[in-house]
């Protein structure tokens, strides 16, 4: 955390460089899984175009849903939701806890 004086009032500010908002699509290039649509989802990369046909993509810095890692859920359509990660490594690290998790 950093504390910063604002102007001549001796305004401060207390803020965490680690509350930056993330950014509400995951980038190009990711690694992700269909989790909902699929019978038997797997990792694959998340091209440009998949990213521009998601409908809304939800960020957890923490993972979420027992995740160990952050992750954006996005809904493509009505039956699709991917849960997109930054690596492959993280994409199916998690995958094994959904599906372990899982019915």
């Amino acid at each position: 955390m950093r504390l910063v004086t604002l102007g001549c009032c001796g305004l401060a500010l207390l803020f965490s460089t680690s509350l930056a908002a993330a950014p509400k699509l995951p980038a190009a290039g990711g690694f992700g899984f269909d989790w909902t649509g699929s019978k038997r989802p797997r990792c694959a990369v998340i091209p440009r175009e998949m990213v521009g046909r998601f409908q809304r993509c939800e960020y957890t810095a923490s993972g979420g849903f027992g995740l160990a890692d952050p992750v954006h859920a996005c809904r493509l359509d009505k039956v699709s939701e991917y849960m997109v990660f930054a690596t492959k490594a993280a994409c199916a690290r998690n995958l094994k806890i959904m599906q372990a998790n899982g019915p």
